[in-house]
């Protein structure tokens, strides 16, 4: 397939290597606002984002330096994506396009930012990721005795093993000077992260635990969100529920793209739509 380098007027530019799209999707690709897209298996959604990233880079509407950012949830969506873009823009167009999944997307920001941090929740620069298992978290949960003003050692016995990382460790937005008054479950996840980031020669993260320590970065720090204002249009390939950013990596995303007023693609599978369902939102 022949790269097209010159720039396309938007009112001109045809799909790339594709006969066609069908009118909900074309309408998506052109559109200038926030939208949202409901499809079914097989219904084209990853051709829609591809499609959107080559309109939005060949009609120079994307100029450099901004850049557009793909995320997803997993690794082969990204690289699928990632993949077609490149099969079908100029190669000095296609640098500016970014795949990336939610951990990779978080783990990036912590690596590039981390001094950035508030001193309490800043990991060491050799911190290596681990896996918050359930025999590493019952060892520590036992060896535990909170004071009288938090509760007992009962209380914390009571705690679940197997969600203590999701219910506890990375369940609300990180306080930038910890949790004043907190509850047993909380004050175990304080003793957790005070303990893996700095109880030893150096850090060990889980990857909740570095979106929750990504989306605090951004959150606390203007001169970051700054740094990040370059991903000036969005594409999701999960749907962005208002629940989902508050939390974790998807709150980071809202916090990079939404507060920065970035034109956002939200692609939601549901395997019960047999054609595009589109919204502005």
């Amino acid at each position: 397939m022949p790269f097209l380098r010159r720039r396309v007027g938007s009112d001109d530019w045809q799909p790339v290597g594709i006969s066609e799209l069908e009118p909900h999707a074309i309408d998506v690709v052109r559109s200038t606002n926030n939208r949202s897209v409901i499809a079914g298996p097989g219904s084209g959604k990853t051709e829609l984002l591809a499609q959107r990233a080559c309109y939005l880079l060949q009609c120079g509407i994307s100029p450099p330096p901004q850049r557009i950012l793909a995320i997803s949830y997993k690794r082969d969506g990204a690289s699928n994506l990632e993949k077609r873009v490149q099969a079908r823009v100029h190669p000095t167009l296609a640098y500016r396009f970014d795949s990336r999944t939610f951990d990779s997307f978080s783990k990036s920001l912590v690596d590039r930012f981390s001094q950035a941090l508030p001193e309490r929740w800043r990991p060491s620069l050799d911190y290596e990721i681990a896996n918050a298992t359930g025999r590493i978290v019952r060892d520590f949960l036992r060896r535990l005795t909170p004071p009288a003003s938090v509760g007992t050692v009962a209380d914390i016995v009571t705690i679940s093993v197997k969600t203590f990382e999701k219910r506890h460790i990375v369940a609300a937005l990180l306080a930038v000077d910890g949790i004043k008054n907190p509850t047993p479950g909380q004050w175990a996840a304080q003793q957790f992260w005070e303990n893996w980031l700095r109880g030893g020669d150096r850090s060990y993260l889980t990857f909740a635990m570095i979106g929750r320590l990504a989306e605090l970065l951004v959150r606390t720090n203007p001169m970051v969100r700054d740094a990040l204002r370059y991903f000036e249009v969005a594409c999701f390939k999960q749907r962005i529920h208002p629940k989902m950013i508050a939390s974790g990596a998807a709150g980071l995303v809202g916090l990079c793209l939404i507060d920065a007023r970035a034109d956002v693609i939200d692609v939601t599978p549901n395997k019960d739509e047999d054609h595009y369902s589109t919204n502005s939102w």
